[in-house]
């Protein structure tokens, strides 16, 4: 039903085409992009077996760090869509993998001795290397850009976020933005106006 409602809204702004399959799409797009994910009801983690080793452990960083998050801030109550609009989830969305992303990157940065994110003056290059990453996965091709751009939202502009807040404190800051989540995309995409 929340699809359907979804395709109507999304196909009314002309964001996807009249005759795209909005429900059999947003499913492709996800199974082409998953390695591995971290459940919240569930309390579970799944990996993709099919995935190269050293792949596996970046996305293990990654889906661990949302299992401490769920520990710590209750990601299911976190991320309710019931509770909250879209603009709010999408917002909540990006610090949850905007953190997981800065916290994979360091630890692939500390293994090959590189500084922390929070070193770099920005992260844009980064954020670069996932547009391109997620363009290049087979399958695609038949998904409107405008829903792999927004899949791919909360990871490359929540990292920047989450950078921004690195920037302004360390990742006790990044936790105390749980307990006062960003309230829109205008904060993630402006993060200056989440400190007022």
């Amino acid at each position: 039903r929340k699809l359907q409602n979804e395709a109507i809204i999304y196909k009314a702004l002309g964001f996807i085409p009249d005759d795209f399959d909005y429900q059999k799409g947003i499913v492709e797009l996800y199974l082409n992009q998953l390695g591995g994910y971290y459940d919240p009801e569930q309390k579970h983690y799944i990996m993709a077996g099919w995935l190269p080793g050293m792949l596996q452990t970046t996305v293990a960083v990654h889906e661990l760090t949302h299992a401490l998050q769920d520990q710590y801030f209750n990601l299911k109550n976190f991320i309710d869509e019931s509770r909250f609009n879209g603009d709010q989830l999408l917002s909540r969305s990006a610090l949850v993998e905007g953190d997981a992303t800065a916290v994979m990157l360091d630890f692939t940065r500390h293994a090959v001795g590189q500084s922390s994110i929070e070193k770099e003056k920005d992260v844009e290059s980064m954020m670069l290397q996932n547009v391109l990453g997620s363009s290049l996965v087979s399958g695609m091709s038949s998904i409107p850009q405008s829903l792999q751009l927004m899949l791919i939202f909360p990871y490359t502009s929540g990292l920047r976020f989450v950078h921004d807040l690195l920037l302004h404190g360390s990742y006790s800051t990044v936790d105390k933005a749980f307990t006062r989540p960003p309230r829109s995309t205008e904060e993630i995409l402006h993060p200056e106006k989440y400190y007022f």
